[in-house]
């Protein structure tokens, strides 16, 4: 697959997050069991979702640290592990990589391969929001890679 990779200024977005700490096999429950738990506390708090899910990852020894939710309103009180953040505004690049998940891998790498020619580096840890459920056969997931221009 090729990807598009392009540079946009995007806003700074409060999101309602689980976070935890899994190896790569363990990503897709986590996943499921933080998008559920995050649409409960939201609910509870009676903030409703309309908006996609995102996980944002960082590689850590053993697999990943991630945040799992979904954008809302800032400083809600929340019940539990589900906590808010902040995804970060500012330079951003982004692709999107369309059919299976388990193939997105492909689209960090062109994004890092992009960085390597572009002149522009990485300022944060990546996320990815998810635009279709996982039923879709060919779902497509937004990777979007906080930079700079050096």
């Amino acid at each position: 697959m090729t990807y598009d990779i392009h540079t946009a200024q995007i806003d700074p977005q409060h999101a309602a997050v689980l976070s935890g700490t899994c190896s790569t096999e363990e990503v897709g429950a986590f996943l499921g069991t933080a998008f559920e738990r995050v649409l409960a506390a939201l609910a509870h708090a009676a903030v409703p979702v309309d908006d996609k899910p995102f996980a944002r990852y960082d590689m850590v020894e053993g697999g990943f640290h991630i945040e799992a939710g979904f954008p809302c309103p800032a400083d809600l009180d929340l019940d539990g592990d589900v906590h808010t953040i902040t995804l970060p505004g500012g330079t951003a690049a982004i692709t999107t990589h369309v059919g299976p998940y388990a193939g997105v891998a492909a689209a960090y790498a062109a994004i890092e391969e992009w960085f390597a020619t572009s002149g522009h580096r990485p300022t944060g840890a990546p996320w990815e929001t998810y635009l279709d459920g996982p039923e879709d056969p060919e779902p497509r997931t937004t990777v979007t890679w906080p930079c700079t221009l050096d």
